[in-house]
């Protein structure tokens, strides 16, 4: 096999002639070929290319016995590619930022979370501190409503689903109406439901955080708002800018029920933190839920324990409406549940 036969493909960055001779004679290597555009020869080194350099514009190596080697000075030889520069190329293509989002120096600062002020529309209002059944805790707000009449507690779930949200809205709207104080939390969920339906004035916060530090920060705003209205905000934390820990969610929740003089449990997991105001409170009420839903467990626990049933039965709000402390007292037969560390530690 002659070295001609062997070159069956034209040289690489070199224009094949179109005519039959003269291509015989190019693969003969007895033609001189025409330079690309952007190509020009220099007598002391390889062509130096002008052009864009594409992605098969590489540098052709050959070997001593090859029939190219002739050729070889030939070919427009090309520096070695970075192997960081496919990598910039991309990132120069696409987009700096995506379309819709603001540059980073255009955005607005995040602004820390502001702590509850202590004014109100009408007076400045100051923090008390006293003892709710052998609790101490801090106060801020209306006191006569922790020792009126018809105090209910409505808790529940903070994974709440819809059956149990419009239960707790309805039930909270229903006793307000009947001049009932409702005692809650700013959780999540049923709570938040309650509070929302309920008349602000007539509502009594207890949180496991400090009076100036809500928790969780979602629920800032009903904090505020049933301040702003005249309502009463409890902290089982003595320092105003504490946050809650496991302990204070536990005495949080059994003072809310040693408070109250009904309790109404919409949803719950099995081990639910609001057992222990099932267990201050003297009298219980449960929502009945779906067997298979396992938010129901808690509430039809209460149910198999002896808890009365709600209906939304008007008779039922008119009873828990005209509750006192003589009809309901407090029994503080779990006493215990309202300070656990202090237990914990004896």
């Amino acid at each position: 096999m002659t070295p001609a036969l062997l070159r069956t493909t034209p040289l690489r960055g070199v224009q094949a002639p179109d005519n039959f001779p003269t291509r015989c004679a190019y693969l003969a290597g007895n033609f001189s070929p025409t330079w690309p555009s952007g190509c020009t020869p220099s007598l002391r080194g390889p062509f130096k290319s002008t052009r864009a350099r594409g992605k098969n514009d590489r540098a052709t190596h050959h070997t001593a016995g090859d029939t190219h080697g002739r050729e070889h000075h030939l070919l427009p030889q090309l520096p070695p590619r970075h192997p960081r520069s496919q990598r910039v190329l991309r990132r120069r293509s696409r987009p700096h930022r995506s379309p819709g989002r603001l540059p980073r120096a255009r955005r607005s600062p995040r602004l820390p979370p502001q702590p509850l002020t202590r004014t109100t529309k009408e007076h400045t209002m100051t923090d008390q501190t006293l003892t709710i059944h052998g609790r101490q805790v801090t106060a801020r707000g209306n006191l006569d409503l922790i020792i009126a009449p018809g105090r209910v507690l409505i808790t529940g779930s903070r994974a709440s689903t819809s059956y149990g949200e419009t239960v707790a809205h309805s039930a909270a709207e229903m006793l307000s109406q009947r001049g009932a104080i409702l005692i809650a939390s700013t959780a999540y969920g049923i709570d938040a439901a309650a509070v929302r339906a309920a008349r602000p004035d007539r509502t009594v916060l207890v949180q496991a955080a400090g009076l100036n530090r809500s928790y969780p920060r979602g629920n800032a705003h009903l904090a505020q708002h049933v301040q702003d209205q005249g309502g009463l905000l409890l902290s089982v934390a003595t320092d105003p800018d504490a946050a809650p820990t496991r302990w204070d969610l536990l005495d949080a929740a059994a003072l809310r029920g040693a408070i109250a003089h009904h309790a109404l449990f919409v949803e719950g997991a099995h081990r639910s933190t609001a057992y222990g105001a099932s267990l201050t409170c003297p009298s219980v009420w449960a929502v009945p839920g779906p067997l298979t839903s396992a938010a129901s467990a808690f509430p039809l626990r209460l149910l198999r324990e002896g808890a009365r049933l709600w209906t939304e039965d008007p008779a039922d709000a008119d009873l828990i409406a005209t509750a006192n402390n003589t009809t309901h007292p407090y029994r503080g037969e779990h006493s215990n549940l309202l300070n656990h560390r202090l237990h914990r530690a004896a």
